[in-house]
């Protein structure tokens, strides 16, 4: 970790796919398909610059089709604030982490993620401090104190080889690009100067289907303490009837239905729009 990476990284939310409790593990990926990506994420300290030891490292993404685990595959343009998804099945592909080690890093197995509207692609991130593990081998989320809650970006250089793939390119979403996303030009905004939102990527043989490797460090405020706002857990779905139907077709559901961090997202005439919501 450089000098110059000794940045506040932004704040971007946790987003409506976040799930409380999740398991702690190096490997997220459970047998989905994609572009592997060995994820490598330093943390560092602002107000020293030095690396931060045992800051549990939390990551959630979308699949190759833009689905995130136990929650719905498709969302429409009618939103209204102060509503979360409910979690349709009982799954955890693609979420889950592990502390930094004495060098303030942690490698994390996952998946380039896929596209989905009104978001380009990206990983969400959540770091704790003080964090605690239950005997089931899942993290307390709110024994500690969350001190990042953000999201990783990826070049359009590298989105283009991976959605040439049949996997990603058979998705029926939308693709949005980052200059098109508004939540990353939010970020951009209030980013310090000096931050970064791209993942530095590698590739891990000789073509885009061995995989990738991720490099990424992220400033953090050891007296900042975030709230989580979804009230979804893991393994607490109470849908049977999707749980034991896992085939079973998702209806098509509304941004009315998710907490959208006090923003209303509306498509009009393929213009994404952004209100303040009350």
């Amino acid at each position: 970790m450089n000098s110059f990476t000794c940045v506040t990284a932004p704040e971007g939310g946790e987003g409506p796919f976040y799930i409380n409790n999740e398991l702690v593990r190096y490997d997220l990926t459970e047998g989905q398909k994609g572009v592997q990506l060995l994820l490598d994420i330093g943390a560092l300290d602002i107000n020293t610059c030095e690396p931060l030891e045992n800051i549990f490292v939390e990551l959630w993404s979308a699949n190759a089709t833009g689905t995130y685990s136990s929650y719905t595959t498709k969302v429409t343009s009618t939103p209204a604030p102060g509503k979360t998804f409910p979690l349709l099945r009982n799954e955890t592909f693609l979420r889950g982490g592990l502390p930094t080690n004495e060098h303030g890093i942690v490698e994390l197995k996952t998946l380039h993620p896929g596209f989905y509207w009104p978001r380009s692609p990206h990983i969400h991130v959540m770091m704790h401090s003080n964090w605690e593990e239950s005997p089931n081998g899942t993290i307390i989320s709110h024994a500690g104190s969350v001190v990042h809650t953000g999201q990783i970006y990826f070049e359009e250089s590298w989105n283009d080889r991976v959605y040439s793939m049949e996997l990603y390119n058979n998705s029926k979403n939308t693709r949005i690009r980052n200059v098109d996303d508004f939540l990353f030009k939010e970020q951009l905004e209030i980013a310090p100067e000096g931050y970064n939102p791209f993942l530095e990527l590698e590739l891990l043989g000789e073509k885009i289907e061995d995989g990738l490797v991720g490099y990424m460090t992220l400033g953090v405020d050891l007296d900042a303490s975030y709230p989580i706002k979804n009230p979804n857990y893991y393994n607490s779905s109470t849908d049977a009837k999707a749980r034991l139907t896992p085939d079973l077709p998702v209806e098509e559901v509304s941004l009315a239905d998710i907490d959208s961090e006090t923003f209303l997202a509306v498509q009009v005439d393929g213009e994404i729009i952004r209100e303040q919501a009350a």
